[in-house]
């Protein structure tokens, strides 16, 4: 499997930041070091859970307020916000990492989840997951406890069927034909909203 450098798709990161906060109508916080890293650890459980592949070869390790790559930390060090001075090289990794459809879906999806969230969110729902609380501070959080644990509560459940969708759109030879079929999902979708006998049921429907 090709992985992708770390320090490349922090970069990435920052591009896709700089270009999200030149739109009004998005709810985008600008990118400190602390939420890149936090952003890193879902993605490379977003990759664990859809394709059974490592993102990235550097390992996470819990620190005190989460999930943090050392080399990134290394990289970025005494700086909050990382998105104030992006170079060239920066615009390259973006431009490179984008044209790589399997990975930029999936990374794409888990800064579109998350970008409203502060650092401090995400920190804090960190230390609410398995990973990070059974993990002793400052060891390596294992792969399997990251993949095991979002795969079991569905946490990119609407990643996963995103993606069917769109391979299943591509295995339509006639485009047409596809309104039709997404009209009768939307009629199966309202007859389980329908018949869904609670709140909790409600939930799980939408969130699907």
């Amino acid at each position: 499997a090709i992985m992708i450098e770390v320090l490349k798709l922090v970069n990435w990161m920052r591009v896709k930041n700089h270009k999200d906060l030149q739109v009004d109508s998005l709810d985008v916080k600008k990118l400190t070091q602390m939420k890149a890293m936090k952003l890193l650890y879902y993605m490379q459980a977003a990759s664990l859970v859809i394709y059974n592949e490592k993102l990235f070869s550097n390992d996470i390790v819990a620190w005190d307020y989460g999930p943090v790559v050392k080399e990134v930390n290394s990289h970025y060090h005494g700086m909050k916000s990382i998105v104030d001075n992006i170079d060239e090289n920066a615009w390259v990794d973006y431009s490179n990492i984008e044209k790589n459809k399997k990975y930029s879906f999936i990374i794409n999806w888990v800064v579109n989840k998350f970008n409203s969230k502060t650092a401090h969110d995400l920190m804090k729902q960190t230390h609410h997951e398995t990973p990070w609380k059974v993990t002793p501070r400052n060891q390596v959080i294992d792969l399997s406890l990251i993949k095991d644990y979002f795969t079991k509560n569905n946490i990119f459940k609407g990643c996963q069927n995103q993606l069917k969708y769109q391979e299943f759109e591509q295995d339509i030879p006639n485009k047409e034909s596809m309104s039709s079929i997404y009209e009768a999902i939307d009629d199966m979708h309202d007859h389980h909203l329908k018949a869904a006998s609670s709140y909790e049921e409600l939930e799980k429907i939408l969130d699907e």
